[in-house]
């Protein structure tokens, strides 16, 4: 159990006043231990006893739990800085929010759980409000709940939800202690974190048993991350397992064997069928369909399709090299694969050659693009822009390197 902020002096305060420091028996109980918000470590030496959260879907204290990834193509999480060792809140609001994820978690929830009445955790007032705004528009009734709403207001709200006139409410921060409504069946985690114990406690809303409720369902807002290591559904046991499978609850996936813990990627992803066009990265794709990153003038960066995983490897075509395979050389889910592999063009091209929003992409095209196109009768739309050429052309290369199927391929 680890402390990484002081106890609140409410909470000492309640202690020290029934004498637990002098000499008076006391004993703490918390569904989080992990927890970020109290720092329990500061005050209790041991932990006596402990039960996992699947034991208690065992028990039946709480229903099993189903997780899906929401991934937002152009939510970049490595912009975002930490503080106090998760993500700092107002900047991951801004991201959340420059990158359309609320469209994203919408589409979404209509695709997952229409059915579900459920809770969004969002970082800031603002992501709660264009969460709501943005349910609200497609069709999904929801409220708004923040710190300093009135009283009033925010007990209507919550009445509003009880009575099923709200399916769903987004919320800054405020539902994850607290907050009893057993019938909630789905949990939307966008405030990303990287904390397990706060993770739990947003997740948990939705995990108690209610009358007609069969399990719970978390849907997870990923974005592009390299450095930072986010909670995810597989932390809300102290147990190693495997991530569950598409379609697989958390017991179902604890129930399996030990060799199947092999598979350490996480939970169910659920793609948004623009995911490449929603990065602020440079994909392309060849004539055949295999997307691929441009890494400079010799160098680009494909995914194969890795059959036997349902999965994708990325490699590397180098001028003069061919394809160029890494060692260890797994297979990823395409989210993940998107993100490596475009951690990897930043390492052989400047930003400004793989990024969408470049200024030199709205120019004219140049005479030597121009040339080059005719020379390999490339069609050139008419008005096209410097950027728009140079797809042509890249796509062109690449098509005539990867579409071939027969080169053979080395350690990079």
């Amino acid at each position: 159990m680890n402390a990484t902020t002081p106890p609140p002096p409410t909470y000492m305060a309640t202690l020290r006043h029934f004498g637990a420091w002098e000499g008076r028996p006391v004993a703490d109980f918390t569904a989080t231990l992990t927890r970020v918000d109290g720092g329990l470590a500061d005050v209790w030496s041991d932990v006596v006893y402990r039960m996992d959260i699947l034991d208690l879907i065992t028990a039946g204290h709480l229903v099993d739990v189903k997780g899906k990834r929401v991934v937002v193509g152009n939510l970049d999480l490595d912009a975002v800085k930490t503080r106090s060792g998760d993500l700092q809140e107002g900047q991951l609001g801004q991201a959340l929010e420059e990158s359309n994820a609320a469209d994203v978690v919408a589409d979404a929830y209509l695709e997952h759980a229409s059915d579900r009445p459920g809770v969004i955790f969002t970082p800031t007032v603002s992501s709660a409000q264009v969460m709501a705004d943005t349910m609200n528009d497609a069709g999904i009734p929801t409220g708004l709940i923040y710190g300093a709403m009135p009283k009033e207001k925010r007990a209507v709200t919550l009445k509003l939800y009880q009575a099923g006139d709200l399916q769903v409410l987004a919320n800054c921060m405020v539902l994850t202690e607290g907050f009893d409504a057993p019938w909630t069946s789905c949990a939307v985690i966008a405030r990303p974190t990287k904390s397990a114990g706060l993770y739990v406690q947003m997740a948990g809303r939705a995990l108690r048993p209610h009358p007609g409720k069969r399990d719970a369902l978390i849907l997870d807002v990923m974005g592009a991350s390299t450095r930072h290591k986010l909670a995810s559904i597989v932390d809300l046991t102290d147990r190693k397992i495997a991530a569950p499978k598409d379609g697989q609850s958390l017991r179902e996936a604890a129930d399996e064997p030990d060799d199947a813990l092999l598979d350490v990627s996480p939970a169910v992803e659920w793609e948004d069928v623009n995911l490449f066009h929603h990065s602020t990265a440079r994909w392309l794709r060849t004539y055949g369909g295999v997307w691929f990153l441009p890494a400079g003038d010799d160098r680009l960066l494909f995914l194969a399709p890795a059959p036997e995983t349902k999965g994708f490897r990325v490699r590397m075509w180098q001028d003069g090299a061919g394809a160029l395979a890494p060692n260890p050389d797994p297979a990823y889910e395409i989210a993940e694969a998107m993100v490596w592999a475009e951690s990897q063009a930043r390492r052989f091209a400047p930003h400004h050659f793989l990024t969408r929003a470049a200024q030199w992409r709205g120019q004219p095209p140049s005479r030597k693009q121009l040339a080059f196109c005719r020379f390999n009768r490339i069609v050139v739309p008419h008005g096209s822009t410097a950027g728009e050429v140079s797809d042509l052309q890249v796509v062109h290369r690449a098509s005539a390197a990867i579409d071939q199927g027969s080169h053979v391929e080395r350690s990079a």
